[in-house]
């Protein structure tokens, strides 16, 4: 026989939810209350649980597939060099010789046998 679930609530902060689902009554949430929340006559209820919650991992490790930011560098009609992938929102260009940084794309590693004169210049204003 099925046992009816029992839930009751209430807005005064020293109560709490109870849930029954046979003859053991269980605490199915703990309120907690501020003065603002009073004044609103409102309640904040967090879970309980006894169980293990399994998340997903935050970081994985890089991937080519999983590039953020894809960069092509062209001077003029010329592409120079090859694609720079970055896995992470936080990206610095500049115009110096790359220290191995995977966040930082350094224009200066960045070699041209055709590199036109007006090129020199404004790739030192970059960065």
């Amino acid at each position: 026989k099925a046992q009816p679930l029992v839930t009751a609530t209430t807005s005064a902060p020293t109560e709490f939810a109870l849930q029954s689902t046979g003859s053991r009554p269980e605490v199915a949430a703990a309120p907690t209350t501020s003065t603002a929340d009073e004044q609103c006559n409102t309640m904040h209820v967090m879970p309980i649980s006894d169980e293990e919650i399994e998340r997903p991992p935050r970081h994985k490790l890089p991937s080519e597939d999983d590039a953020v930011v894809n960069i092509l560098h062209y001077e003029f009609k010329d592409r120079v060099g090859p694609p720079f992938k970055c896995h992470t929102l936080n990206l610095w260009v500049d115009g110096f010789c790359g220290s191995g940084d995977p966040t930082r794309y350094s224009l200066g590693s960045l070699g041209n046998s055709s590199r036109q004169p007006g090129v020199i210049p404004v790739r030192g204003q970059i960065g």
